[in-house]
């Protein structure tokens, strides 16, 4: 997927998944190689925001085409088009829009997790059957397939559905995962 001749991809952001993960895992998807630039101190945020590039002086910051991204949504959007990963008509592009927009939702409580390191919190406050029921439910759409929310290849949507899933069972382990997954097979 990726162009034969790729430009230098950055990806700036503090060290952490936070979010920049759904950004870094979409141009892995898309079979981008990116560089990781970790920020890790007040100094090295304010070079960078003296810098011009940060248009709303907030990380993260993806560089790529001769753009500074910011704002995590452009960014997934740009990197969904640039890829063709957004699908392949309006009906579809709405889909990948919403389930990124919930993810982004959903993700919410598993933002605030490194702060409060509370699992119980997490698990009671991720909402399964408004997030992970509604989609699995758009999963049984008759434009999408077995493996993921469109029948052509795999889309932005796929994406922003597995790291918020992979990011909940980082936080409350395998095996609670696989329990609290159980109903929905999906």
């Amino acid at each position: 997927m990726a162009e034969a001749k790729q430009a230098e991809v950055t990806v700036t952001y503090w060290a952490g998944r936070g979010k920049a993960e759904q950004s870094r895992l979409l141009l892995a998807a898309a079979g981008v190689k990116f560089q990781n630039k970790f920020v890790s101190k007040a100094e090295d945020l304010a070079e960078i925001r003296k810098s011009g590039k940060l248009a709303f002086m907030q990380l993260p910051l993806v560089q790529i085409d001769g753009l500074n991204l910011v704002q995590t949504g452009a960014q997934f959007r740009y990197i969904a088009d640039k890829y063709k990963l957004r699908g392949s008509s309006l009906k579809e592009s709405y889909i990948v829009d919403l389930v990124y927009e919930s993810t982004k939702d959903a993700r919410g409580c598993l933002s605030s997790y490194p702060f409060k390191l509370d699992v119980d919190k997490v698990i009671k406050d991720f909402n399964f059957d408004r997030y992970v029921k509604k989609w699995e439910e758009l999963l049984s759409d008759e434009s999408c397939s077995k493996d993921g929310y469109f029948v052509s290849k795999p889309s932005a949507a796929d994406v922003a559905v597995f790291e918020c899933l992979e990011f909940l069972e980082l936080i409350v382990g395998k095996d609670k995962f696989n329990e609290l997954m159980k109903a929905y097979p999906k």
